[in-house]
């Protein structure tokens, strides 16, 4: 129930934490496009 007390600080906190999950995720979402895909882009452009 801390977040009644201070919203301020809980608000603040939460898009923080917002904003490092969306990062994380299209950080992990991208590397893994480039892990999937690279052997195939390759494949074609060396082709």
């Amino acid at each position: 129930m801390a977040r009644s007390e201070n919203p301020a600080m809980t608000t603040r906190q939460r898009d923080r934490r917002r904003a490092i999950r969306w990062t994380s995720a299209i950080v992990g979402l991208t590397f893994l496009t480039i892990v999937l895909l690279g052997p195939a882009i390759g494949g074609l452009i060396t082709q």
